[in-house]
């Protein structure tokens, strides 16, 4: 029996109050402190367990989205390499009968006149049209490319508008794609698949792609629970105490980090961390009409009688007192939530509908009685050689998220969420971390929108 348990017998014996043996037995067969500690870090490992599986199903479905994006198909490649051969062996024929040097000639990038020339080569007509009004002149592949083509007032682009109209008009269409090279010449919906095939000087240019938004939220928040405790009396006749106590509210100031990141497909991933300081306002009515002095074990008001992992305090009153009982208890917890979520956007808002997980490391003091009325304010407390005790906890969380976009890079939030349990443990028989639903709201900034 531990040095504690001999003095509280002691202050038993003092009010000759001789407690059942059984309350003994319950007391020494409490969990060592090697078993808890062991029990402690099989949690931990169950956890850690989950987050790893989640963590790798995420990279793997990320990964392959990556490749199937990037990869280029074989049609498009085989088909460039033939318009490439097709590109030596038409330009030979191609006749005009000035060299680009005029002043409207300074008006086309190399890019462009690369593919006026590959959209002549196409069209044997325009080719043929152009020569007989320009006279011959046959240049070699060499001044092509080196000198350009044609100057715009021989060559005017109306010529090329029209015939590049009918040509797309009989393509079918896919994704549309519209760059510099092709909306000067007067294409303005032409699919990716078009452009690389008839227009080569452009098939080894980059093209641009949505990319991810990165971004940084800061948030404040607070959570709601409630409920009702009611116990048996019989279950403290061994303390000659009855009760029924009813807990007022439970609330949770909260802040913290996330670092999130929007995909182009609508779907985004957050994680990041969060502080939470829990303080629970616990009202208890104690009576006793059978012993004027009672000693009480208060940290009942909190865990089951079966397990008795207790702190015992000593509080005189009348026999016929009744004493009301402000019970506060401080909770801290550092939570690592991650969450995905799919958004969709209305005018100047951006809605996110997630799912996630919410794992915390608690630690936390014992209850606190605050305020006493009766006719005796005596309290006497037996403590602990450490007060602070250890839990871990999982929820799993859904809700909203609002983001009211302010310009370009910068949101307000607004996120209702609910979280419902999935494990809880923790070294004491502290009841008010056992599994319950919590109902939260947080307000934040974000920065990196775009």
């Amino acid at each position: 029996m531990r040095e504690q348990d001999k003095k509280l017998k002691e202050k038993f014996q003092q009010y000759s109050i001789v407690p059942p043996e059984t309350v003994w037995y319950k007391i020494e067969q409490r969990l060592s402190s090697k078993q808890r500690g062991l029990f402690f870090f099989q949690e931990i490992q169950k956890i850690n367990f989950i987050a790893s599986m989640v963590g790798l199903l995420l990279v793997m479905w990320l990964s392959f989205d990556q490749i199937s994006s990037d990869m280029p198909t074989q049609s498009f490649n085989s088909e460039s390499a033939d318009n490439a051969k097709q590109d030596n062996t038409i330009t030979d024929k191609v006749s005009v009968s000035q060299i680009a040097n005029s002043s409207g000639d300074k008006l086309l990038k190399k890019p462009i006149r690369k593919a006026e020339r590959i959209f002549f080569e196409k069209d044997q007509n325009i080719n043929t049209n152009l020569s007989d009004r320009n006279g011959e002149n046959t240049i070699t592949n060499g001044e092509l490319i080196e000198k350009g083509i044609v100057a715009l007032d021989h060559f005017p682009l109306s010529d090329l508008m029209k015939q590049e109209e009918s040509w797309v008009n009989t393509k079918e269409r896919g994704n549309v794609y519209v760059s510099p090279e092709i909306s000067i010449l007067g294409l303005q919906k032409v699919s990716n698949q078009d452009a690389q095939l008839n227009f080569p000087a452009i098939v080894n240019k980059k093209i641009t792609k949505p990319q991810n938004q990165y971004y940084l939220e800061v948030f404040t928040g607070a959570e709601y629970i409630s409920r009702k405790l009611e116990a048996k009396s019989s279950e403290y006749n061994d303390f000659a105490v009855n009760r029924n106590e009813t807990e007022k509210f439970v609330s949770s100031i909260q802040g913290g980090v996330l670092i999130g990141v929007n995909f182009p497909s609508k779907w985004s991933i957050a994680a990041g961390l969060n502080y939470s300081n829990e303080t629970y306002l616990f009202n208890a009515k104690l009576n006793s009409s059978r012993w004027k002095t009672a000693l009480v074990a208060v940290d009942t008001l909190f865990s089951n009688p079966q397990n008795p992992e207790i702190v015992y305090k000593s509080i005189q009153y009348t026999e016929t007192g009744v004493l009301n009982t402000k019970v506060y208890n401080s909770l801290h917890s550092i939570q690592m939530p991650i969450k995905i979520g799919y958004s969709f956007s209305i005018p100047k808002m951006r809605i996110n509908l997630f799912v996630g997980l919410n794992t915390g490391y608690l630690f936390y003091t014992r209850g606190q009685v605050a305020d006493l009325k009766g006719s005796s304010q005596n309290i006497q407390y037996a403590h602990e050689n450490n007060p602070y005790k250890l839990g871990i906890n999982m929820n799993a969380t859904t809700g909203i998220s609002f983001a009211y976009l302010l310009n370009s890079s910068l949101a307000i939030t607004m996120e209702p969420q609910i979280q419902i349990p999935i494990i809880g443990y923790s070294e004491s028989t502290y009841p008010l971390l056992e599994k319950q639903t919590r109902y939260g709201l947080r307000l934040g900034l974000r920065y990196g929108l775009r």
